[in-house]
């Protein structure tokens, strides 16, 4: 049985309980055992149908959306997944190569390899080239499609 109050029972059933209790023809220990919540989810509810019988719900009304992600997120999320990788040994001027462009990475470590992981944007004709060394974000750059000379592009 779910623990969700509105998922087994409709309002009539529980405002009925709620009636026979305030008339004292049902004893409270019975309406916890059906309903299945306990004491302080009861007066809760008691409270509520005291201000309003008429209007009394149990039916839970959410007010924002639960499991759903905005939509920049969401964005970045298929654009890491869906992004070209390499891995560039840093030179001793702090540079890696891509097919024959050279890009800056200042806060990479000398002779160290790092992580690239390239995201090409058709509409703009820009790539954005993000730089990773050891689970470490060391910065993005901007570069033309056509200097990248990528076949995947």
């Amino acid at each position: 049985m779910s623990k969700q109050l509105h998922k087994n029972f409709i309002d009539e059933q529980v405002k009925l309980l709620l009636k026979s209790y305030m008339d004292k023809e049902i004893k409270i220990n019975y309406i916890l055992s059906i309903l299945g919540i306990k004491r302080r989810r009861f007066f809760k509810l008691l409270a509520r149908y005291k201000k309003d019988p008429d209007n009394f719900s149990i039916q839970y009304n959410r007010k924002t959306i639960n499991r759903k992600m905005d939509q920049e997120s969401q964005k970045n999320i298929i654009k890491n997944i869906f992004c070209l990788r390499a891995d560039r040994m840093v030179n001793p001027y702090r540079k890696v190569s891509i097919n024959k462009l050279e890009l800056k990475v200042p806060k990479a470590p000398l002779h160290e390899s790092i992580r690239l992981r390239i995201v090409p944007d058709r509409e703009s004709g820009l790539s954005e080239v993000r730089f990773w060394y050891e689970d470490e974000f060391l910065g993005i750059q901007k570069v033309k499609n056509s200097e990248l000379n990528l076949v995947q592009l």
